[in-house]
């Protein structure tokens, strides 16, 4: 039985004519530049191995890259964390009224602030984790179309942290006012 010859189209060949033409060209550009002629010994196998590394690890992470932006992201379960009782969301407002009764009004917003969070986890809107921040806050609220009374609070709250507004009784009864109208809504 005859055979046609070589098969030269197939991936595997034209793989290693790019291998082939790759190193001549860098061989040729070396000795242009006054290399070594000929045979590299085991300054080419090095040049090599360096090669098939770095392609190997641009093809890993350009992998994990498609990878990534294939994979849907998941929402945060919050369902699954634990639910904060009664008794923390009256711990925060306790102290937020003794924080105020000493003028500490920074404080006191904040610990209403943390009231706060500690309802809407109650009322499994948003969960009570320390990493999210008050534009986290926002986007899930606004999210789930939820009261603005609690977009007050965290706006005031924000301003105080961030030194756009100072922290005195007024802005205090502001964050107070704000976190009954939050706590009358269902």
């Amino acid at each position: 039985m005859a055979t046609d010859g070589f098969e030269k189209t197939s991936i595997f060949w034209q793989f290693d004519r790019l291998q082939q033409r790759l190193w001549e060209g860098f061989e040729s550009a070396l000795t242009a530049m006054g290399g070594p002629a000929g045979d590299l010994g085991w300054l080419g196998t090095l040049i090599q191995i360096v090669f098939w590394a770095a392609l190997i690890a641009v093809g890993l992470l350009l992998t994990r890259w498609i990878s990534r932006r294939l994979r849907p992201v998941a929402p945060r379960p919050f369902e699954k964390t634990a639910s904060p009782t009664a008794s923390e969301v009256r711990s925060w407002q306790d102290r937020a009224g003794a924080l105020a009764r000493d003028g500490r009004w920074a404080e006191a917003c904040r610990a209403l602030y943390r009231a706060m969070v500690q309802l809407l986890a109650e009322r499994r809107v948003a969960p009570a984790l320390p990493g999210i921040t008050a534009g986290e806050y926002r986007q899930i609220l606004s999210e789930r179309h939820q009261p603005a009374e609690a977009e007050a609070l965290i706006a005031i709250h924000e301003a105080i942290v961030f030194g756009e507004q100072p922290a005195d009784a007024e802005s205090y009864a502001r964050c107070a006012q704000s976190y009954r109208d939050l706590e009358g809504t269902p």
